[in-house]
């Protein structure tokens, strides 16, 4: 496979484009039907596509932002140590892990952006970027990070909703004062999980994952902060607890996974992930155990 195109609904017509010139020019190409996009989030065979192809197509745009889907499956190209070509339809600006790469401006900038991309999909290495994670903390975004991230354990040792509460007054003004940092992200990303669990607790022990906008602000709080640095293991492990929650089992493994890779990299003993590992693989389990008829 020399390519894998990524993209969002919206995109599905200038995608079928791309993969008509890029296969012209004799490239092997692997792109999601759109119809899919309202399945499984991380399916056996569109993991192992992305595993399978030389490099990543990314048509980024401001609704490529907005998809769950475009974020995992460019986060797995990342982990899967795929090269990413980012082609930009718009003014959104790329994931901040991405902004040192060279992109493709497509149509109405460059009308021979489809040249372009086979080029660079002949010409890509054979392994990915290491980003520049350039991120600091001033002495009192510190402080309070680590304060929150205290009072975030409270939580999970007791969960009860005054603990839960403690975090929210805290974490509100922080999150005005500074909108983008990666670790409040990642915080926040956990206290929308945990407030979500606390409110719908009974139903989740049943096997209910009621819908409610406080898991799908978990998720997209843990791609932002993984937008930033990719490689933060407590935010990967954080995805993947909210993809346990959707049921997304297939990417929550992923996910998990590689958080505890990177965490046993880094000599830390992720117990937590551990055990959603353990969690992960029963559910699996279950689900792959024969019903009788």
């Amino acid at each position: 496979m020399d390519a894998f195109i990524s993209h969002a609904s919206e995109q599905v017509a200038t995608a079928k484009r791309l993969r008509r010139a890029l296969e012209r020019n004799g490239l092997h190409v692997w792109m999601d039907d759109a119809k899919i996009r309202a399945g499984i989030l991380l399916r056996d065979q569109l993991s192992a596509a992305i595993q399978e192809a030389k490099a990543f197509v990314l048509l980024w745009s401001k609704a490529a932002a907005r998809s769950r889907w475009v974020s995992a499956e460019l986060l797995t190209a990342f982990h899967v140590d795929r090269p990413i070509i980012p082609c930009s339809f718009d003014t959104a600006p790329l994931p901040q892990f991405m902004s040192n790469l060279l992109r493709v401006d497509v149509p109405g900038k460059n009308r021979q952006w489809t040249s372009s991309v086979t080029r660079a999909v002949r010409e890509a290495p054979p392994r990915a970027f290491v980003p520049i994670v350039m991120t600091s903390q001033e002495p009192r975004l510190k402080d309070v990070a680590n304060a929150l991230a205290e009072a975030q354990q409270i939580v999970l040792a007791g969960f009860a909703r005054r603990d839960l509460d403690t975090v929210g007054r805290m974490l509100a003004p922080a999150r005005r004062r500074w909108r983008y940092d990666a670790q409040l992200l990642n915080i926040a990303g956990y206290h929308s999980k945990n407030a979500y669990m606390l409110k719908h607790w009974e139903q989740i022990q049943a096997g209910f994952t009621p819908a409610d906008a406080l898991l799908n602000r978990a998720e997209k709080q843990f791609f932002q902060s993984l937008f930033v640095d990719p490689n933060d293991f407590s935010a990967l492990n954080g995805l993947a607890s909210v993809l346990i929650l959707e049921h997304e089992l297939r990417a929550a493994a992923f996910f998990n996974g590689r958080a505890i890779q990177l965490a046993e990299m880094a000599g830390v003993d992720y117990d937590a992930a551990k055990r959603d590992r353990t969690l992960i693989e029963y559910y699996l389990q279950r689900s792959e155990r024969p019903t009788r008829s």
